[in-house]
């Protein structure tokens, strides 16, 4: 199973020098992949702008778009930039959305689609760290493919500390 981490919605109100300190870190740790979620909060960079700056700045983690309603997007813009920023990536970008069972197969995909789950990491004392520890070893038996952690905090501290709340089979 595959570990990457969400970029926090805080950060998505700071600097794009904070957004390409958070992925170069993620990226330098060994996640493998740095996720952003596909929904605009207030005050943040557009999704895409912000996997853009992730992109320029890294090299080899793999960006991860997370769409959990995918229908909610325009269909032939959303095709367009994300074109785009699979080009700029050097084909790094995942597009995580949320789908009925039967659609990979409708689209005409070949293979297994891989399965994604995000986890919530409140790392507030021994309780959090046995909390995700716990529900990191759910999703593998579940067969998750990926696991992307969400962090509480901008910090790159905070960062750290994901790395150590990996299960040990992960490290």
């Amino acid at each position: 199973m595959r570990t990457g981490v969400l970029l926090p919605h805080s950060l998505s109100t700071s600097s794009s020098h904070d957004i390409v300190a958070w992925a170069r870190t993620a990226e330098d740790m060994g996640f493998d992949s740095l996720g952003v979620r596909g929904r605009i909060v207030h005050d943040s960079l557009e999704p895409l702008v912000a996997l853009s700056l992730v992109a320029a700045s890294t090299r080899r983690i793999e960006l991860l778009l997370h769409l959990p309603n995918v229908r909610r997007a325009r269909p032939i813009i959303l095709t367009r930039q994300l074109s785009g920023l699979e080009r700029a990536s050097r084909r790094r970008l995942t597009l995580a959305a949320g789908a009925a069972e039967n659609t990979w197969a409708i689209a005409g995909r070949d293979g297994r689609r891989r399965c994604l789950a995000v986890v919530d990491a409140f790392q507030t004392g021994d309780a959090g760290v046995t909390g995700v520890r716990d529900a990191l070893d759910a999703c593998e038996r579940a067969g998750a493919d990926d696991v992307l952690l969400a962090p509480t905090s901008n910090d790159l501290r905070a960062l750290e500390r994901l790395v150590d709340l990996r299960a040990p089979a992960l490290v």
